[in-house]
C-alpha cells in the first residue's frame, strides 16, 4: 500500500487542518500556527503525524503519532527521516518512553541528560516526568 510523506508549511491550509483533526480524534496534542507539521497519507486519509515546535536553536518534537492499525510497519521511522530531511539546521529534541529508545537510535538520535536541554525544555520535561517519570531525552543534530 503506497504512503505519501508530506510537510505542511501553511497553517491555514486544508492539509494542516486535516492532519490536526486526525491528531485531535486520536486524543493527541495538535499543532499551532507557528509549528511545523508533517504527516503520512494512505491514499486520501492520514495514518500518522508529527509536529515540531521551534525552540532556541532547533525544534522540540512535540508529538509523534501513528494510528494503531498502521504501527510496526516502519512508518514512524519513515516519518522521522522525512522530517529531518526537510529541516535546514539546528537540532531536534524529543522526550520519549524507554520502549521507543530503539526507534530514536535507528534514526540517529542520541540520548542526552536533561541538564543539557535549553531551560524551557528542562521545565517541560520536569513537568511531564511528574506523570511519566521514565521519560528519556533524545537529540538529533542536523
Amino acid at each position: 500500500m503506497p504512503y505519501e510523506f508530506l510537510s505542511i508549511d501553511d497553517s491555514d491550509s486544508t492539509d494542516f487542518r486535516l492532519a490536526n483533526r486526525f491528531l485531535k480524534q486520536a486524543k493527541q496534542a495538535t499543532a499551532g500556527k507557528t509549528d511545523r507539521l508533517f504527516w503520512i497519507k494512505n491514499q486520501t486519509f492520514p495514518v500518522g503525524a508529527l509536529w515540531l515546535r521551534p525552540v532556541d536553536d532547533g525544534y522540540w518534537l512535540r508529538s509523534l503519532y501513528i494510528a494503531p492499525s498502521y504501527r510496526h510497519q516502519g512508518l514512524a521511522t519513515g516519518l522521522l527521516r522525512h522530517t529531518i530531511q526537510c529541516l535546514e539546521k539546528g537540532q531536534v529534541i524529543a522526550f520519549a518512553r524507554p520502549e521507543l529508545t530503539t526507534l530514536y537510535h535507528i534514526i540517529g538520535f542520541e540520548e542526552i541528560h536533561a541538564e543539557s536541554l535549553p531551560h524551557l525544555l528542562q521545565q517541560k520535561l520536569a513537568q511531564y516526568q511528574r506523570h511519566q517519570p521514565r521519560l528519556r531525552c533524545f537529540r538529533y543534530d542536523i
